[in-house]
């Protein structure tokens, strides 16, 4: 005997034989999302520390990274207000290496290191003439192993 009936309806074993099979579909397209969602940005962590600079036209941030992380081809993509000054200027270094382009009074501007930074490194963004208590966003990008990570900072000139 088959799983329909002779009436044209569905026997109570078709509906069983046909839940059996789609039940291991169900468990399988549940577990998808959790397979399918992305890594930990590594780069979660990061932070920034004022540095007190002597007086009013120098703002000095440090960037810190996650210990343990080396940042391969890293940019920083930095928005600020510089006031009208003909020397404002922002520029960033690494342990004394500066970031190409090198000091600009750009109000947008994507520097590139010079090579690979890591948590060990001093890093810092130097602002000469920004407006006062105008905002600055810093968003810090790269590539951490074969991962690409990013992570924005924002503060306070």
């Amino acid at each position: 005997m088959g799983a329909g009936r002779s009436d044209g309806g569905i026997s109570r074993r078709g509906a069983l034989i046909g839940a059996a099979w789609t039940a291991p579909a169900i468990l399988i397209a549940a577990s998808s999302p959790a397979a399918a969602s992305s890594p930990e940005n590594p780069l979660d962590g990061s932070f920034i520390e004022n540095l007190e600079s002597g007086n009013d036209d120098l703002y000095r941030v440090t960037v810190h990274l996650p210990e343990g992380v080396v940042l391969e081809n890293a940019t920083l993509t930095i928005h600020w207000e510089p006031t009208n000054a003909p020397d404002a200027s922002v520029e960033v270094s690494t342990g004394g290496s500066a970031w190409s382009p090198g000091a600009t009074g750009d109000s947008d501007v994507v520097f590139v290191a010079p090579g690979p930074i890591s948590d060990s490194d001093q890093f810092l963004v130097a602002f000469n003439k920004g407006q006062n208590r105008s905002p600055f966003t810093a968003t810090l990008s790269g590539t951490v192993g074969d991962q690409d990570a990013s992570v924005t900072f924002t503060g306070e000139l």
